[in-house]
């Protein structure tokens, strides 16, 4: 994995590192979205964050991959994820064109399996270390290879 990831061109950023939708509030009121338990924060590669958190749909306690959002959703999700990102750079949205959504959706799906594994290693690790029941480990490890063949030969678009 680290061999085929370190050389794809995913930005090094302060990551959140557990996106999961219990960990993202919306206040109506101020229309503005805060996020919480920064326990596992740290710098990581912004695809990995992204992709991480669509693993997290599939649930904590119980994995359901049926929950995991597809091409049409992730396009639309991340299209709009980089033209905040744009909006917040001083760049006009309107700069994001297809073939960055493309490229981000790519990276992001790469990224995927390296959060399959790692969350997977988490978990077995926990499994050994605390009274905490993860057994989910295993599904993780399912996902990342029933996923892996397909995910590693995307090409990786251009800039």
């Amino acid at each position: 994995m680290h061999a085929h990831l370190e050389h794809i061109g995913s930005p090094v950023v302060f990551c959140h590192s557990d996106l999961l939708m219990n960990n993202i509030v919306y206040n109506k009121e101020t229309d503005r979205l805060a996020f919480i338990d920064y326990v596992f924060a740290m710098y990581n590669h912004e695809h990995y964050e992204l992709g991480n958190h669509f693993n997290e749909y599939a649930g904590v306690e119980v994995l359901d991959y049926s929950q995991f959002p597809d091409k049409a959703y992730q396009l639309d999700w991340l299209r709009y994820y980089l033209e905040q990102k744009a909006k917040s750079q001083g760049r006009s949205q309107d700069a994001v064109a297809d073939s960055d959504v493309e490229r981000c959706y790519v990276l992001t799906n790469k990224f995927t399996l390296a959060s399959d594994l790692f969350c997977g290693l988490w978990a077995l690790a926990q499994t050994k270390l605390s009274l905490i029941d993860f057994g989910y480990a295993q599904k993780r490890f399912e996902h990342y290879l029933s996923r892996k063949e397909e995910l590693l030969a995307l090409p990786v678009p251009d800039n």
